[in-house]
């Protein structure tokens, strides 16, 4: 069998046919995936362009808090129809969570959003007001979004 294998590998054209052969199928292999689907059990209340559609403009950053509340941010002014300023906190179904009050919100789009352990969100990015008060593109925010 070594003697076999050996002459394989000595061939040129055989090594060059076992080349091919990797190069040809690997991509295929390694890129390969199986088709995966929505979970429409998360945010129900989108059905579509139109009919919900969740954040109305681009969601720039999330962010997930201890008790599985998702704190989205981005360019966004509604989530399924309800006006809502750049800022939103979403229940772990993925409907928005009216407990969360952001007044006003951001007067421009919020790019990053982060939880500290003590439940404050710390949001930054191109605004320079938040619920009416000036702040130069950093702001911690309450857990309850004031």
């Amino acid at each position: 069998m070594k003697k076999i294998l050996r002459t394989v590998v000595q061939n040129p054209s055989t090594r060059l046919s076992i080349l091919l052969l990797i190069l040809v199928f690997n991509p295929i292999y390694s890129f390969s995936q199986i088709s995966g689907t929505n979970d429409t059990t998360f945010n129900s209340g989108d059905f579509g362009y139109g009919n919900g559609d969740g954040a109305n403009g681009n969601v720039w950053s999330s962010a997930i808090q201890m008790d599985g509340k998702i704190v989205i941010a981005g360019e966004f002014t509604s989530y399924n129809g309800t006006s809502i300023n750049r800022i939103a906190r979403l229940n772990s179904d993925g409907t928005l969570d009216s407990t969360f009050n952001v007044g006003i919100g951001a007067n421009i789009g919020i790019r990053k959003v982060v939880i500290q352990n003590d439940g404050k969100i710390i949001i930054g990015g191109a605004f320079t007001s938040y619920n009416g008060t000036l702040c130069n593109r950093i702001a911690r925010l309450n857990s309850d979004g004031s």
